[in-house]
């Protein structure tokens, strides 16, 4: 038989080691003679670019640059909108000054209708928005009349003087006309010629056209007696008159008793009496609840139709 050589492990793995280390030695020597092979080839030459070369490129360049468009470093969208914007800021300045004057406009024929329907239509009765207020009264009263039948007047004044009234108290009875225009205050004149109260003087130049007067009612314990205050434009005018104007006085202010029965006079001619200061003139009946009284206080002409009435007056004309 022959010899049987017994490998043992540790010879196994000193044999794999050998060989190992042979391998790495062979390996770098291939690297080395590689290395040196590259470091011994001489560099490789770069092309050389021509001056020519250079020169048409470059201008070649600066062509390019100048047929190229410089950009606007802003949107186009953003000046269309822009654009879009200005026109609508015109159309809208446009509108506002067509169609707001219109508006205004139409804002104010509507208040001035409204204002003029509620004046002469609307308006509550009122002492003083009605007529003058130059004293001060208890109530007041409106009574409207058409234009054309003025010839109803006294009769509705007259009805004044039997309704029910507080005892010493006095009350305005403001008269306006009625017509398709509208309603106003009927003038003094217009109301004396309605009531056919004769002047001997020109009733315009003593009180003037405007509205400057009370119709009023004083209820005393006889009943209801019933008088005016007027405003006075020229009073020099109205003292050259009133003189002449006692002769005929009785007859003149008949109406303003409004058809009441006042009885005989007790006396023919006035008299002149003194009440707080103010002196009036007076013409007494036998029925001593009537009379005929009047007085210049300030600048306002009073008449009554009993003294107890002008007592009133001249207390609320003098703002006692």
């Amino acid at each position: 038989m022959g010899k049987y050589e017994i490998k043992t492990m540790p010879k196994d793995i000193e044999e794999l080691g050998s060989s190992a280390a042979q391998e790495t030695d062979a390996s770098k020597k291939e690297n080395s003679s590689s290395s040196q092979v590259e470091q011994n080839e001489p560099p490789k030459e770069l092309p050389i670019v021509s001056e020519e070369i250079k020169k048409s490129a470059e201008e070649q360049i600066k062509e390019d640059v100048k047929e190229e468009p410089i950009k606007s470093s802003e949107p186009k969208t953003e000046y269309s909108e822009e654009k879009e914007k200005d026109s609508g800021f015109k159309s809208q300045s446009t509108f506002r000054k067509i169609i707001i004057p219109i508006i205004i406009a139409v804002i104010i024929l509507l208040a001035g209708g409204g204002v003029y329907y509620w004046y002469n239509y609307l308006r509550e009765p009122g002492t003083n928005n009605l007529s003058p207020d130059f004293i001060e009264v208890d109530s007041t009263k409106v009574l409207e009349v058409q234009v054309g039948k003025e010839n109803r007047l006294l009769g509705e004044l007259r009805k004044e003087v039997f309704e029910t009234q507080p005892i010493n108290t006095l009350k305005q009875t403001v008269v306006r006309q009625i017509s398709e225009g509208g309603s106003e205050i009927m003038p003094l004149c217009d109301l004396f010629n309605n009531l056919t109260i004769a002047t001997p003087f020109s009733c315009l130049e003593v009180f003037g056209k405007d509205n400057e007067y009370m119709f009023l009612y004083y209820s005393q314990e006889e009943g209801i007696r019933s008088g005016f205050i007027a405003k006075i434009k020229d009073r020099e005018y109205l003292n050259n008159f009133l003189q002449e104007w006692e002769t005929t006085m009785r007859t003149d202010l008949g109406p303003v008793f409004l058809g009441q029965e006042t009885g005989m006079l007790a006396n023919e001619e006035f008299q002149t009496g003194n009440y707080k200061g103010t002196n009036m003139r007076y013409l007494n009946f036998v029925d001593s609840s009537f009379a005929i009284d009047y007085a210049v206080i300030n600048d306002y002409f009073v008449v009554a139709t009993s003294k107890d009435s002008m007592f009133e007056m001249v207390d609320r004309v003098l703002g006692e």
